[in-house]
């Protein structure tokens, strides 16, 4: 999603700001995949029940909707696939979502269970112009304990961190397939619903870092994964392509149910955003799921199919670093 940090004093959020921190060396690539192959990234079932955080007009916000009635009237509206949550980059939220705009007002959020996410600012990034609640959530419980029912239990929704020091989260719409955006199409490197996505090339693809950013134009979900350290003086190294996602959801990363042989390469969410506490429903990466050394479309000795880790949910092993032992 495209966004900004909010004005300072603001009390209004920014979304995507820590985007840049991902994979800041080789090393950590392979640390949370192995926990999570491990115990199964698991699917959606939850421990809570199927209304989500209370009832009444609150326990709407961040609901699945198709029109504004569908959100119990009042200041809520619903922000469908066919709209633009962004009046600077136009993208609309897959399946729909159940929101209040609180551009006027931060406080507008709290007492739905929400935090007001910034989405728009001013040429000066300090001044936000177009806000709205997202819901509020906690990442975990961490591996390998069951996942606990957050954000309505949507898989085309992600647990992710809203604020720099990544200590707030918030339940932000990340779609999964074309099904989820109506006419539209799921663009990955926004997770919202566009007209002409993204192009680029595809999860598991080779790219290239450069320090300072992981968001290279090449690839079509918007980032590029280091798979070694840029070295002392340098300014880049070579990484994967991957994108963000739901932990857990099941046909995130163009994921699907024939051999991988059978299509184009295909990935699966596996790699948790933070080194730990993350488990479904929470903020991931795509990796690309081979059975083979060959499925993997980057070729190089620090790069390999491992075997060793099965995706129990997903019926493939993932490309990776090689196992250090």
């Amino acid at each position: 999603m495209t966004s900004t940090t909010g004005a300072a004093g603001s009390g209004v959020t920014g979304v995507g700001v820590g985007v840049t921190g991902v994979g800041a060396g080789g090393a950590g690539v392979g640390v949370g995949v192995g926990t999570v192959g491990a115990g199964g990234v698991g699917t959606t079932t939850g421990t809570g029940g199927a209304g989500g955080a209370g009832g009444g007009a609150a326990g709407k916000l961040g609901a699945a909707c198709k029109a504004d009635a569908d959100c119990g009237g009042g200041a809520f509206v619903c922000l469908k696939s066919s709209d633009n949550l962004s009046a600077q980059s136009p993208g609309g939220v897959g399946n729909g979502i159940c929101t209040v705009d609180c551009t006027a007002s931060a406080a507008a959020c709290a007492p739905l269970g929400g935090i007001c996410v910034g989405i728009d600012a001013d040429a000066t990034g300090m001044t936000v112009t177009r806000a709205f609640c997202f819901e509020d959530c906690d990442i975990g419980p961490p591996l390998p304990q069951a996942p606990a029912f957050k954000c309505h239990g949507r898989t085309d929704v992600a647990c992710e961190p809203v604020n720099a020091m990544e200590t707030l989260f918030s339940c932000i719409p990340l779609c999964e397939t074309d099904a989820d955006c109506g006419t539209r199409k799921c663009e990955a490197s926004s997770g919202l619903c566009v007209d002409a996505p993204k192009a680029g090339k595809a999860v598991g693809a080779g790219c290239t870092v450069t320090r300072g950013s992981m968001a290279p134009s090449e690839c079509a979900g918007g980032l590029c994964l280091p798979i070694e350290s840029i070295p002392d003086g340098g300014t880049t190294t070579p990484g994967i392509c991957t994108a963000l996602c739901r932990l857990g959801a099941p046909e995130a990363c163009g994921y699907r149910i024939t051999p991988i042989d059978a299509g184009p390469p295909m990935g699966g969410c596996v790699l948790p955003w933070g080194d730990t506490g993350y488990n479904t429903g929470d903020l991931g990466l795509c990796l690309q799921l081979c059975d083979n050394a060959n499925d993997c479309s980057y070729k190089a000795a620090n790069w390999t199919c491992r075997t060793d880790i099965r995706i129990t949910d997903l019926g493939h092993s993932i490309c990776l670093v090689p196992n250090p032992g």
